[in-house]
């Protein structure tokens, strides 16, 4: 017979597993607060004990398929972007490759302030969308990089007004390809 405690603190025999119950919970109160309280009643209670069990579970559960479902779609996010981003930085390393054909397109010579000769007119609107539109695909750190790259490169030098600034463009290229070779290597291409 299991013994289970009342409200007024005697005991009541039921049928079940035979259980000596603590001195503790036979007092009146104990050092957590009387014996009838909360912790007890559901100690006691066969139910109660399987609902907390079942809420427990459910709520743990819950959170970690939350956690799991959270991962994955960041994971399939960033493979979307990245199968976006595939065909603009395809574009644009295909623009340097032709670029880097004519044995003086290495080297882009520009005078500060002054609008870039007709020649390269086609190239730097390319070059500068480009640069313009990788902020939206900034969640990859593949471009941070590369964008980081491309900026550094086009900051060096002097730039004060009137100074003829020679750019060599061999590192953006090598930078675009080392992108290229990543998102191959992501998408598995």
């Amino acid at each position: 017979m299991t013994p289970r405690a009342t409200t007024k603190g005697e005991w009541l025999h039921e049928p079940g597993p035979s259980v000596q119950p603590s001195e503790s919970l036979k007092s009146e109160g104990s050092k957590h607060g009387p014996a009838d309280g909360f912790a007890e009643r559901c100690f006691h209670n066969l139910t109660m004990q399987l609902a907390i069990a079942i809420m427990t579970s459910l709520l743990c559960g819950g959170l970690a398929g939350a956690c799991v479902s959270v991962f994955f779609n960041r994971l399939f996010h960033w493979r979307e972007l990245r199968t976006k981003f595939y065909p603009v930085l395809g574009n644009m390393f295909s623009a340097y490759v032709i670029r880097m054909a004519n044995p003086d397109g290495r080297h882009w010579t520009t005078i500060v302030g002054n609008t870039p000769l007709p020649e390269d007119n086609d190239f730097v609107d390319h070059r500068s969308s480009f640069l313009s539109g990788l902020v939206q695909y900034n969640e990859l750190k593949e471009v941070r990089v590369l964008r980081k790259k491309l900026l550094d490169n086009a900051m060096s030098g002097n730039h004060n007004q009137g100074e003829v600034v020679k750019l060599d463009l061999i590192s953006e290229a090598a930078a675009l390809g080392t992108c290229l070779a990543r998102l191959h290597d992501k998408l598995k291409i």
